[in-house]
């Protein structure tokens, strides 16, 4: 009786100790890492342009880009949304890449044709990422600057 108790222990041990790893592991990951455009880029008025970010998050996310006249952030971390002129989900580049892309549509009206400094900041959302606030699922890379040209 006694060695089966033991091997339930060691069982039950054995199973914390992979989902502690597993849990680990997406939080080793860190935030996604912006790639297009570089920081302090200087991207041509009128053109669409194409937001390129690395995730290793291992498994299949969702990965966000904002794009802002502000560098200022929210209590998530990311640009507050009054403040957010574009966003979107990228998307995988091929299937199983760890390459995500966002090309936001082009509209004459958009800021894409307004000349100045923006923001944007790649996050994916990963309630699994801070479990001591749980509220807070985005899991956001560093903010690059970029200018579009007059």
């Amino acid at each position: 009786m006694r060695s089966r108790a033991l091997r339930v222990a060691l069982a039950l041990s054995a199973i914390g100790a992979l989902a502690a790893g597993i849990a680990g592991a997406a939080r080793l990951a860190g935030p996604p890492s912006p790639l297009l455009p570089a920081n302090k880029a200087s991207l041509p008025r009128g053109k669409s342009v194409t937001f390129r970010v690395r995730d290793t998050a291992g498994k299949p996310t969702y990965v966000w880009v904002y794009v802002s006249k502000s560098a200022k952030r929210g209590k998530d971390g990311t640009f507050p949304i009054k403040a957010r002129v574009d966003f979107g989900n990228a998307k995988p580049v091929k299937r199983g890449s760890t390459i995500y892309q966002f090309k936001p549509k082009y509209y004459d009206f958009d800021w894409m044709n307004k000349p100045g400094r923006y923001y944007w900041q790649a996050s994916r959302t990963d309630c699994g990422y801070k479990p001591k606030d749980f509220g807070d699922c985005e899991n956001e890379g560093p903010i690059r600057t970029f200018t579009v040209k007059g």
